[in-house]
C-alpha cells in the first residue's frame, strides 16, 4: 500500500508542464541525512508517519456481488500518511530564495489537487 503511495506522488512531481524549478527536480524518498550531498535539484518527500485515520474509520463490512455471489468483506483499513517535504536547491545565487520558490510551487499543487486522481497511479 505504501509503495502505490509513494509511485503516485512521484507521479504526481512529475507530471509534465509543472513550472521551473519543481518541473525540473529530482524526486526523492530519502531519510534526512546530514550531510545530505545531492547534484541536482532535487525536492524530498521524508515519510515519518503512518497512523489509521480514525476520522474515515468505519465498522461496517463491504458487501459486494460477484455473478451469483454475494461476498461480505471487512471495513477498509483507512491509513494517513505524513511526509516531511524539503527543497535542496543545486547552483545558483540565494539558495534559501530557491528553496522556498521549490517549496511554495509543490505547496501550490498540493492545496490545488486536494485528492491525487487516477491519472497518478
Amino acid at each position: 500500500m505504501i509503495q502505490e503511495v509513494t509511485e503516485s506522488l512521484e507521479a504526481f512531481l512529475k507530471q509534465p508542464g509543472l513550472p521551473s524549478p519543481l518541473g525540473n527536480a529530482d524526486i526523492q524518498f530519502d531519510r534526512p541525512t546530514d550531510p545530505y550531498s545531492i547534484t541536482q535539484t532535487t525536492v524530498n518527500l521524508f515519510l515519518f508517519e503512518v497512523k489509521e485515520n480514525l476520522e474515515l474509520r468505519s465498522n461496517e463490512p463491504v458487501h459486494r456481488r460477484v455473478g451469483n455471489q454475494s461476498f461480505v468483506d471487512p471495513p477498509p483499513y483507512r491509513a494517513e500518511c505524513d511526509y516531511l517535504v524539503t527543497a535542496w536547491p543545486v547552483g545558483g545565487n540565494d539558495l534559501a530564495k530557491q528553496e522556498h520558490q521549490l517549496l511554495g510551487q509543490a505547496l501550490q499543487l498540493f492545496a490545488a489537487t486536494p485528492e491525487i486522481g487516477r491519472a497518478h497511479v
